[in-house]
C-alpha cells in the first residue's frame, strides 16, 4: 500500500495537506474491499483500475467485484486538488472445493452465493443468487458419483441440485431433489479464467445466473457454456 501526499482546499482558499491513503482488505478470489481517506468534505471520487475509471462515488469505501483469481490490479482513487490514493490489489487464488467437504459456492461476477431459497425442504425448491452469509442454505458438498462426477448436496436439507423436472435443457431452473432418485443430476468441474464451472456430466450445459426471477432473487439455471463470469464460481470453506 502506498501513501502519497495530496492537497485539498482548506478554509479561506488555503491548501491543506491531506494524507491520501488507500487500504485493500478482505481479498477473495473475485473481489477486494477498498477503504480510503477523505480528500475533503462532500468530495467525489473516481475509482480507477489499471488506468480505467470504473466508478464514481461520494463514499470512502467500495468493493471491487468480478476480478480474476490470483491477479494484481493497480487501483487509484482520485479526487479534487490533486488527491490520488494508490495501492496494489491482489485477488486470492481460485478456491476449488474438495470432495466431501462443505463450502459456499460464490459467483465470480456478482460475489453472491448459490442459495437454497428460504432453506425449504420441499423438492422443487429453487436455487437463487443470494447475498453471501455462509448460512446452511448456502453450504454445499460434492459427493463422488463415479467417472469424476459428483452430486451437489445441500447442508440445509441433505437433498441434491437437479434441473427442474429432471430435464437437463438450456434454461431449466436448478432446484433441489432427492439425491438417490433415478436420473438425479451429476456434475463435473471445469477450470475457467475466473474460477471453475459446474457442468452436467455430459459437459454440454453449465450452472449460471439466469435472467429469470423467483420473487426478487435471480434464479440459477442451466446454460450453454461460455467463458463468462456469471457461469464461473469459487468455493469458500463453509
Amino acid at each position: 500500500m502506498t501513501e502519497p501526499v495530496a492537497h485539498a482546499a482548506g478554509q479561506a482558499g488555503r491548501q491543506a495537506a491531506v494524507q491520501a491513503v488507500l487500504e485493500v482488505r478482505e481479498s477473495t478470489s473475485t473481489s477486494v474491499r477498498l477503504i480510503w481517506s477523505e480528500a475533503a468534505p462532500r468530495s467525489e471520487y473516481e475509482v480507477d483500475v489499471d488506468g480505467k475509471t470504473i466508478a464514481r462515488t461520494t463514499a470512502t469505501r467500495a468493493r471491487l467485484i468480478g476480478l480474476r483469481p490470483d491477479r494484481k490490479y493497480q487501483v487509484t482513487i482520485r479526487s479534487t486538488a490533486g488527491y490520488a490514493a494508490r495501492a496494489l490489489a491482489q485477488s486470492a487464488p481460485a478456491g476449488r472445493p474438495a470432495a466431501n467437504s462443505w463450502f459456499v459456492l460464490k459467483n465470480s461476477l456478482t460475489g453472491g452465493a448459490a442459495d437454497l431459497y428460504a432453506a425449504r425442504t420441499a423438492n422443487g425448491t429453487p436455487l437463487t443468487l443470494g447475498s453471501a452469509d455462509g448460512g446452511s442454505q448456502q453450504q454445499w458438498k460434492l459427493v463422488p458419483a463415479g467417472n469424476d462426477s459428483f452430486s451437489l448436496q445441500s447442508r440445509a436439507t441433505g437433498k441434491c441440485v437437479v434441473p427442474l423436472g429432471g430435464n437437463p435443457v438450456a434454461g431449466a431452473p436448478l432446484v433441489q431433489g432427492d439425491c438417490a432418485a433415478a436420473g438425479s443430476e451429476r456434475w463435473k468441474l471445469f477450470a475457467t479464467d475466473h474460477g471453475f464451472s459446474l457442468r452436467t456430466s455430459g459437459g454440454d450445459l453449465t450452472a449460471g445466473v439466469g435472467e429469470q426471477r423467483f420473487g426478487t432473487a435471480r434464479l440459477l439455471v442451466l446454460q450453454r457454456p461460455e467463458q463468462a463470469r456469471h457461469q464461473s464460481w469459487t468455493a469458500v470453506p463453509g
